[in-house]
């Protein structure tokens, strides 16, 4: 799909609303999400491009509140490397259940994804 003027300015549109809205309350990605496949995007790409899009949030949050992170080292040191585990192993289930339907979620035909 050929995006045009319009298309960039609604992309655009929503990634403003979206982003004011995770600043106030969070939730953006109930208007980005959305409006990225209305205009076409497929759901997986929709989906890795939020994901993408709200890491810098996430980092300047941090940093914002870095105080309150040092005061909280202990949890911190153990929630960051439990957290990264729990997400390589997701990710590696993932990849080994592609294409496949069964426990817990969609196969990958749902998803637009090729075999390859």
């Amino acid at each position: 799909m050929e995006w045009t003027w319009v298309h960039l300015a609604l992309a655009a549109l929503a990634g403003l609303v979206g982003g004011a809205v995770n600043s106030l309350a969070g939730g953006g990605t109930l208007i980005t999400f959305p409006a990225l496949t209305a205009l076409g995007v497929p759901a997986l790409q929709a989906n890795v491009t939020n994901t993408m899009a709200l890491i810098p949030g996430y980092l300047s949050g941090a940093f914002a509140q870095r105080g309150a992170l040092i005061s909280q080292s202990r949890k911190v040191l153990i929630s960051v490397p439990a957290a990264a585990v729990g997400g390589l192993l997701g990710g590696e289930r993932r990849r080994r259940t592609r294409g496949r339907h069964g426990a817990g979620g969609e196969g990958a035909a749902e998803h637009g994804e090729d075999d390859a």
